[in-house]
């Protein structure tokens, strides 16, 4: 046993392609060069570029595999940009770290941070998305807060100062949603409206002209069901299922078939199924109502997991699976996930973007592994134990901690990271309907986890 304030990390275990890795992943999202991504149980993970600490697992180093941001299994929504990253946990408080150029990371003072630090007190936030060096959230209440890098007015304030902390965008209180781009952000309000500001040199803002605005501006009278803004272009989904795009297309991005920028919105084709829509910097994927996934634009590295790399002008379908349920676009590489919570990674990996355990680009789609949680010992100065026996079991197991406490709850994972049980503390619990085999037994005592692998037989 190691000294109880020392930090023990189960390495994680891969499980092969073959094998499914049903409800592992929850939610991901795509920066520049790193990636952050939710499991079912709340535990965040991050991965790829990490020059800044932008991965949040307390170094800088590179990692071409899922590494676990901090022990805590209560995180709920999270946003990779182009340095930094955000999060907000179940209790709605938020989290930042990463590189603090501009302020991004909304702590006023300080250097860059390579684990999350808390951004204020407050415990009301309910979803962020980080940009390049900025930064949104909106709160519970409905009101809209942004910080970091304000040029060309993309923060909303009315200005062009960047802001060390968060302030709050206009007074309204119907904010439901909000993307940044290049130097644009867009945003939804409860009642379907889309608004914008910041830059418009290239007509990202849809309104005919290339005029800026340092205020949230109303983009169209329609209600919208999904917006999200590129580099210098925004796409979205109408209600009735229709895509529609505006700004640069030079690589294809809009997806309209040719090459032209629009200073409006555009309808691209004529399928009115399309349930969600994700821009990366030069490439755009989205998922239609029947689970297929579809990407346009740059494609030279495999982004839009064709199979190949030429500039799609056009929205291509990617495969034939008929299960995406989400999608990220980063700048050269793309991250989705199937219903059954397996994600898949395709297109540039020299950072380790993918996220694949190399640094292979993939024109289709890899499945990534399913990575079990970290754990660390009760910080206590004597030694505690996690005691499972009888081991190898058939029928009951009991559990006990060496210091006499008791463990909150018990879980069960299999050896490819699926959760196979979950309960509360018992002194023993009955294993016998479970397949022969290697499980890691992982009991909560005080907030810490104590693992212990066990053979069934």
């Amino acid at each position: 046993m190691k000294n109880a304030y020392s930090k023990i990390l189960l390495v994680s275990l891969l499980c092969c392609g073959s094998i499914s890795q049903a409800q592992c992943w929850e939610s991901v999202s795509a920066g520049i060069t790193h990636n952050l991504a939710i499991k079912a149980e709340g535990s965040l993970w991050a991965w790829g570029e990490n020059y800044d600490g932008q991965l949040g697992n307390g170094n800088l180093e590179t990692a071409n595999s899922p590494q676990q941001v901090s022990i805590a299994t209560n995180w709920s929504k999270a946003s990779a940009g182009v340095s930094h990253s955000l999060a907000v946990k179940d209790n709605h408080t938020l989290w930042s770290w990463g590189s603090n150029t501009s302020n991004a990371l909304g702590v006023a003072v300080g250097s860059s941070s390579d684990v999350p630090v808390q951004v204020g007190s407050d415990s009301n936030w309910a979803s962020v998305a980080a940009g390049a060096f900025c930064s949104f959230a909106i709160k519970t209440d409905g009101t809209l807060w942004a910080w970091g890098d304000n040029t060309n007015g993309r923060l909303g304030d009315g200005t062009t100062i960047n802001k060390a902390t968060p302030v709050q965008i206009g007074t309204d209180i119907d904010w439901t949603f909000v993307d940044c781009g290049g130097f644009h952000t867009v945003a939804m309000k409860s009642n379907g409206t889309i608004w914008g500001w910041g830059l418009n040199d290239y007509g990202q803002l849809g309104l005919g002209s290339s005029s800026g605005s340092n205020v949230p501006v109303q983009l169209s009278e329609d209600a919208w069901t999904m917006v999200s803004a590129g580099m210098y272009d925004v796409i979205g989904i109408k209600s009735d299922g229709s895509l529609w795009g505006t700004g640069v297309n030079e690589t294809g991005q809009l997806g309209d078939g040719s090459a032209e920028n629009h200073t409006e919105f555009t309808q691209i084709g004529a399928n009115t199924t399309w349930v969600y829509v994700n821009a990366g910097q030069n490439h755009t994927m989205a998922i239609r109502a029947n689970g297929s996934l579809w990407g346009c634009g740059l494609n030279s590295y495999g982004a839009l997991g064709t199979g190949g790399t030429s500039d799609k002008f056009s929205f291509v379908q990617c495969g034939t699976a008929t299960n995406w349920e989400e999608v990220s676009a980063g700048e050269y590489h793309t991250q989705s996930i199937k219903t059954s919570g397996d994600l898949f990674a395709y297109g540039l990996n020299s950072s380790g973007e993918l996220g694949t355990g190399n640094t292979s680009n993939s024109t289709s789609p890899v499945q990534l592994p399913c990575p079990l949680l970290g754990v660390e010992e009760i910080e206590n100065p004597v030694t505690i134990d996690l005691i499972v026996y009888p081991n190898p079991v058939k029928n009951m197991l009991n559990f006990k901690i060496s210091n006499g406490s008791e463990p909150e709850t018990i879980v069960l994972y299999n050896m490819y990271g699926k959760r196979i049980l979950e309960t509360k503390y018992h002194e023993n619990i009955n294993v016998s309907s479970l397949s022969t085999g290697l499980y890691i037994a992982d009991a909560t005592v005080g907030g810490k986890h104590f693992t212990k692998k066990i053979s069934k037989q």
